[in-house]
């Protein structure tokens, strides 16, 4: 009480020029502080709004991605199911795709087994030759090759067209390739690392003039 008194005294002491300054004055400080308060909350606002925004935007991707995202996780399974089978010896499986293409494999040979992918995966290797095939047989015994239910890709393919025969060609090189995952200790077999499938390189394809052409 005796601060308020004597504000109320030192104001009634002052000239009417300085209580009208004091009275400007404090109408400038309520002004800023009205306009300070509401700038704090025009920046709150814009903030929740900006918020609120990118949560919609993030909702309207996943609704429009969604069954992108779902086929994509599908296509995942399949590749990750793919690499849990076991690939079966090359030879038998070679011998079967090409009975079935009605193509005869006339050498076969084995490589080394390598670790690929850090040692995530055994890479095991067979190369063959075929002579005197039609490109029809051909594309079907590589077609059997390619569907099997296990990872397995032609990573070389070298053939050359016989002189004088009309479709008709010897695979002098082609090297079919499969992918065995490693199970390490403590790891569990489907998926345990959310492993990457190992990239089945693309066949490169050599082509070699026939013997008429060269000369």
């Amino acid at each position: 009480m005796a601060a308020t008194d004597s504000l109320r005294a030192a104001v009634a002491g002052l000239s009417e020029k300085d209580k009208r300054q004091l009275s400007i004055l404090g109408a400038v400080l309520a002004l800023g502080l009205v306009f300070g308060l509401w700038l704090l909350s025009y920046a709150l606002l814009s903030n929740l709004e900006s918020e609120r925004s990118a949560t919609l935007d993030a909702l309207r991707v996943i609704r429009t991605e969604r069954a992108r995202i779902r086929q994509r996780q599908q296509s995942r399974a399949q590749i990750l199911s793919r690499y849990e089978q076991h690939a079966p010896a090359l030879g038998g499986f070679i011998e079967q795709a090409a009975r079935t293409a009605q193509v005869t494999v006339s050498e076969t040979n084995d490589r080394p087994v390598q670790r690929v992918d850090a040692g995530r995966f055994e890479r095991r290797s067979v190369s063959i030759r075929v002579r005197s095939v039609t490109l029809q047989a051909l594309v079907a015994f590589m077609a059997q090759i390619d569907n099997a239910p296990f990872p397995v890709a032609i990573t070389t393919l070298r053939l050359r067209k016989r002189f004088n025969e009309s479709n008709n060609y010897d695979v002098d090189e082609m090297v079919i390739t499969t992918f065995d995952r490693v199970v390490r200790a403590g790891e569990r077999r489907a998926g345990a690392d959310g492993g990457v499938a190992a990239p089945a390189s693309r066949p490169t394809v050599v082509a070699i003039p026939s013997a008429g052409a060269a000369r």
